[in-house]
């Protein structure tokens, strides 16, 4: 059984592949009850550091560390957790596509404090012999994101208003990324969740192609 921690835009389209197997952390109580947790808490865009500074902080890290806690505390040697993170670790970059042994030049909180995350889990798992994986999910669009904005999902909010007969507005001559549609996003999650190999280990999730 898999443990889900955070139901937003992925969470959802995971359960509803995967629902038979999963159990979703209702209470948000950061106590795991199954050994194999997919942990998908976060916040999803570098804005929040002009309103609300220490959001990034106390969501990425503070509540990061109280679940990692419980989870040793209550499967030790014998957690396994998925934590999933974002393509944004990386920074600007020369060489594309990026592999993950890149070095990575995280810019604003967001970023930041996922990659501190990463680094803070993968110490923690070593110190207390806990099993991890580690996904770098690329853009992902498709579905339903009803938290998508100007500020984070930016291409399937352009695409949702564009299909209400809404203008959207462009602030940039334009950039490439790597998309990949959620569903294809949530198999590929399911398939690195299936394989031993990927334990101890950082993994892109993407098409490999810019567009």
């Amino acid at each position: 059984m898999i443990n889900l921690f955070g139901k937003g835009y992925i969470g959802t389209e995971f359960v509803r592949q995967f629902g038979a197997d999963v159990l979703v952390n209702y209470k948000f109580d950061y106590m795991p009850v199954s050994n194999k947790v997919l942990y998908t808490i976060s916040t999803t865009d570098n804005y929040n550091v002009h309103e609300a500074p220490h959001l990034d902080i106390d969501t990425n890290l503070t509540t990061f560390i109280t679940f990692l806690e419980n989870m040793r505390k209550g499967f030790g040697t014998d957690s396994e957790i998925t934590f999933l993170s974002s393509w944004f670790v990386y920074g600007a970059q020369e060489d594309l596509p990026v592999k993950e042994d890149a070095s990575c030049h995280p810019k604003g909180f967001y970023s930041i404090t996922k990659y501190a995350a990463e680094m803070l889990l993968e110490s923690y798992c070593n110190t207390f012999g806990m099993k991890y994986r580690i996904l770098r999910l690329c853009n992902v669009i498709g579905g339903e994101d009803n938290g998508a904005g100007a500020k984070k999902n930016a291409l399937h909010y352009m695409i949702t208003e564009m299909c209400n007969d809404r203008e959207v507005s462009l602030y940039d001559t334009g950039v490439y990324r790597d998309y990949m549609n959620v569903m294809d996003v949530v198999r590929a999650i399911k398939i690195a969740m299936d394989s031993d190999s990927t334990l101890g280990e950082i993994v892109n999730i993407g098409s490999g192609t810019s567009h």
